[in-house]
C-alpha cells in the first residue's frame, strides 16, 4: 500500500513538473517575443531627407544679378502685378516649385550608419535638413508582421528601446508633425493608417534593423522624409522699406488644401478630403524670419496639403499686415485683407515638393499725365545700406537739420547722398528694391524723372495742386497735388516738400524755411543733362508766388531732393533673388 502511494506519488509529481516545464517554456518565449531579453537599439534621428531644403550655409549676394542662380532649382509657376492704389500698396507675386537641391548635405555615414546593414527607406547620402531640438516623432517597431512596441521621443535627445532581442530583425517606422506636441501612449497595434491634417507637415520614415549577438552598437539611424506638399508663402518687405508685422494669411479658397489618411505599410495616401476647418491661417506667430540677418523685413509662413492628385486652380493667399515704417515713432502702415491670387493659373502640388508664393509689396504711385510718381523723396539709409521712399510726405525727419543722416540729398546722378560724391555715376532710382544689377548697370523698378516729365508735372491742373504749410514739429512748405479724400498715407496727395538744397562742397542748405512767414524753396533732379556742361536741369518750386520752374539748370555738385518715376520698361523677369534662407 505505501510502496504504491509512493510510486503513484513520483509518477504524479513527475507528470505535474513536466507540465510546469512546459509552461515555464512556452511563457519564457512569449516573453522573448513582446518584452526580448534586454537588447538595447539607440534611436538616432539624423534629419530630414529635404530634396527642396532652402536652408544653407552657402552664400550668395542679395542683389546678384537679375535671375540670380539660386541654390534650389525652381520653376516660376505663375507671377503677377497686384494694384491696391487706394491703399498706397502694389505687390509683385510668383509662384514658384522647388524640387531640387544642387547642395548635398550627405550623412556622416562612419558615424551615422549602423555596421549591421540598418535600412532605412530615406537614403543616406540625401540632402538633409537638420531637424531642431524639441521636436516630437515617435518610432514604432515590428517583428514578422507583429506588433512590438512604441518609442515616443523627442529629436536633440538620446532614446532607446530596450526590450529587443538579439539576432533580430525588426521592422520599423517613424513619424512626426514636426511640433514640440509630445506623443503619448502606444501606437494602435492593428492600425494600418495615420490621420495626417494639413495644419502640420507629416515626417515619415520606414525601415528594418537586425540586431548583433553582442547588444553592441545596434544603432537606428532615423531620417524622415516630406509626405506632404507644403506651400511657403513669404512676405518680402524690402519694397516697403520697414518691418513686416502683425500678419495673418489663410487660403482664399476652402477646398484647396487638404488632409488625407496615410497607409504606412504601402507609404501612400489611402484618401484625401477637406479638412474640418476649411479655411487655414497662419497667424504673425507662425511666420518666421526667412534670413536672421534680414529680420523681420522677409518673413515666411508655410501651409499644407496632403492631395498630389488633383489639380489647384486660381490658388491665392488672402492677408494682411502692418509694415513699421523707418522711423519707428511715425506709427504703422496697415494693410488688411489683401487678396494675393493667381488667376487662370492650375498646378497639381507633388508630395514632398515645396511650393512657395513671395508677395513683394511696394509702394503705389500716383499718376500725373501718364507718369507714375513716387508719393515721397528717394532716401539713403547708411546703415542698412539700401535705398528707399519716406513713408510720411512731411517735414519728420529733419532733413535739412540733419543733412548727411537724412541721406536725401543728392549731386545729379550721384549713387551716394554726400557733398563730394561722383556725379552722373548713374540713376540712385533704379538702386530702390526690387532692383538688379546688370553688368555695369542697375535695372529697377524706379528710375529719375526726364526734364520732360517734369515739365509735364509742372504744367498740369488736374489734380489741384495748392501751397500748405506743415503741421509737424517744425513749419516748412510744401505743395500738394490732391487728389482727393484720403488713403493709407493720409491725404490723397503727391506732396513735394520745400526743403531747399545742399550748396556745392558743403552740408549748407539753402532755401529751407521752417517759419511760415518766410518763403521756402524745393529742388528736385531730372535725368536730363543740361545744355551747359557740369550743369543739369532741375523741377524746382517757389512759394514766392506758387511758381514751378523745369527748365533752369544747377550744378550737378549741387544737393537735391529725387522724385522717382515707375519704370514702365521694368518687368517681373528682373526680379531679384532672395536671399539665402535660414529658416526650415
Amino acid at each position: 500500500m505505501n510502496k504504491l502511494f509512493s510510486s503513484s506519488f513520483r509518477y504524479s509529481f513527475l507528470a505535474i513538473s513536466l507540465l510546469v516545464i512546459a509552461l515555464t517554456s512556452c511563457t519564457k518565449d512569449d516573453k522573448t517575443e513582446s518584452e526580448g531579453d534586454g537588447t538595447e537599439i539607440t534611436i538616432d534621428l539624423a534629419g530630414i531627407d529635404d530634396p527642396t531644403n532652402v536652408n544653407s550655409s552657402i552664400a550668395r549676394s542679395v542683389t546678384g544679378t537679375a535671375n540670380a542662380e539660386s541654390i534650389l532649382s525652381q520653376k516660376i509657376l505663375a507671377q503677377e502685378i497686384k494694384h491696391f492704389e487706394e491703399d498706397g500698396l502694389d505687390a509683385i507675386v510668383t509662384l514658384s516649385e522647388i524640387k531640387d537641391n544642387s547642395i548635398k548635405d550627405s550623412i556622416n555615414t562612419t558615424n551615422n550608419v549602423d555596421p549591421l546593414n540598418t535600412k532605412s527607406s530615406a537614403t543616406l547620402t540625401s540632402p538633409r535638413a537638420p531637424l531642431p531640438s524639441g521636436i516630437a516623432y515617435r518610432v514604432v517597431f515590428y517583428e514578422n508582421g507583429v506588433y512590438r512596441a512604441t518609442v515616443n521621443a523627442t529629436s536633440g535627445s538620446e532614446f532607446k528601446w530596450t526590450s529587443a532581442s538579439r539576432l533580430r530583425t525588426y521592422t520599423w517606422f517613424a513619424y512626426s508633425v514636426n511640433t514640440s506636441s509630445a506623443f503619448t501612449g502606444n501606437f494602435s497595434s492593428t492600425a494600418t493608417t495615420i490621420d495626417v491634417s494639413n495644419s502640420s507637415a507629416f515626417l515619415f520614415a520606414s525601415g528594418t534593423i537586425s540586431t548583433n549577438p553582442d547588444n553592441r552598437n545596434n544603432k537606428l539611424n532615423i531620417v524622415l522624409q516630406n509626405k506632404s506638399a507644403r506651400i511657403d508663402v513669404v512676405l518680402d518687405g524690402r519694397g516697403m522699406f520697414g518691418r513686416m508685422l502683425n500678419i495673418s494669411a489663410n487660403n482664399i479658397t476652402p477646398n484647396h488644401l487638404k488632409s488625407g489618411t496615410f497607409n504606412w505599410q504601402q507609404q501612400t495616401y489611402n484618401s484625401t478630403y477637406n479638412p474640418n476647418t476649411l479655411i487655414t491661417t497662419v497667424n504673425n506667430a507662425g511666420f518666421v524670419n526667412y534670413n536672421t540677418s534680414s529680420a523681420d523685413s522677409i518673413r515666411v509662413g508655410t501651409f499644407y496639403t496632403v492631395d498630389g492628385v488633383n489639380p489647384i486652380s486660381d490658388f491665392g493667399i488672402r492677408a494682411s499686415f502692418s509694415v513699421s515704417p523707418d522711423a519707428s515713432n511715425f506709427g504703422n502702415r496697415n494693410f488688411s485683407n489683401k487678396n494675393f491670387n493667381f488667376t487662370g493659373t492650375t498646378f497639381t502640388p507633388q508630395i514632398g515638393y515645396r511650393y512657395r508664393i513671395t508677395i513683394t509689396p511696394i509702394m503705389s504711385t500716383k499718376t500725373l499725365n501718364g507718369v507714375e510718381w513716387a508719393r515721397t523723396n528717394l532716401f539713403y539709409n547708411a546703415t542698412r545700406r539700401a535705398y528707399g521712399f519716406r513713408h510720411h510726405g512731411s517735414n519728420r525727419y529733419g532733413t535739412s537739420t540733419n543733412v548727411e543722416s537724412a541721406g536725401e540729398f543728392f549731386n545729379w546722378r550721384a549713387i551716394l547722398p554726400t557733398f563730394g560724391a561722383a556725379t552722373n555715376q548713374g540713376d540712385p532710382c533704379a538702386m530702390v528694391y526690387p532692383a538688379t544689377k546688370v553688368g555695369n548697370n542697375w535695372v529697377g523698378h524706379w528710375r529719375m524723372p526726364t526734364r520732360d516729365e517734369a515739365t509735364a508735372l509742372a504744367n498740369t491742373s488736374s489734380p489741384a495742386r495748392s501751397l500748405a504749410t506743415a503741421t509737424d514739429d517744425q513749419l516748412v512748405r510744401y505743395f500738394n497735388f490732391n487728389y482727393g479724400g484720403t488713403d493709407d498715407y493720409g491725404n490723397n496727395w503727391i506732396v513735394f516738400i520745400l526743403y531747399g538744397y545742399r550748396n556745392v562742397g558743403s552740408n549748407t542748405i539753402t532755401g529751407f524755411s521752417n517759419n511760415g512767414n518766410v518763403d521756402g524753396e524745393g529742388y528736385f533732379w531730372t535725368s536730363t543733362a543740361g545744355a551747359t556742361p557740369g550743369q543739369a536741369y532741375q523741377l524746382s518750386f517757389n512759394t514766392d508766388g506758387a511758381t514751378i520752374l523745369t527748365n533752369t539748370e544747377r550744378n550737378v555738385n549741387a544737393g537735391l531732393n529725387i522724385r522717382c518715376v515707375r519704370n514702365t520698361t521694368w518687368t517681373s523677369a528682373n526680379m531679384p533673388a532672395l536671399p539665402p534662407a535660414t529658416y526650415q
